[in-house]
């Protein structure tokens, strides 16, 4: 299945969203998201990325328009 990179801002659910997308197969890195992770995101081998946008959703909508305007992850 794919390889999904997952963001999220709270370690605990993060554990549990990684645990729901994983029972449906995929492959899911689902580690702490860090400044210098975020930066690295891009370059990120996944298929699919997915930002939880349950807390702090302003972070996670930079987070994402940072992704798309990256030429390494805008095809993804």
């Amino acid at each position: 299945m794919a390889r999904i990179r997952l963001v999220h801002w709270h370690p605990g659910e993060g554990k549990e969203r990684a645990a729901d997308l994983r029972s449906l197969g995929h492959e899911v890195d689902a580690s702490p998201v860090t400044s210098g992770t975020i930066r690295d995101l891009p370059r990120s081998r996944a298929d699919a990325f997915v930002v939880d946008l349950t807390r702090l959703p302003s972070q996670g909508r930079d987070v994402g328009v940072s992704l798309r305007r990256s030429k390494t992850s805008r095809h993804v």
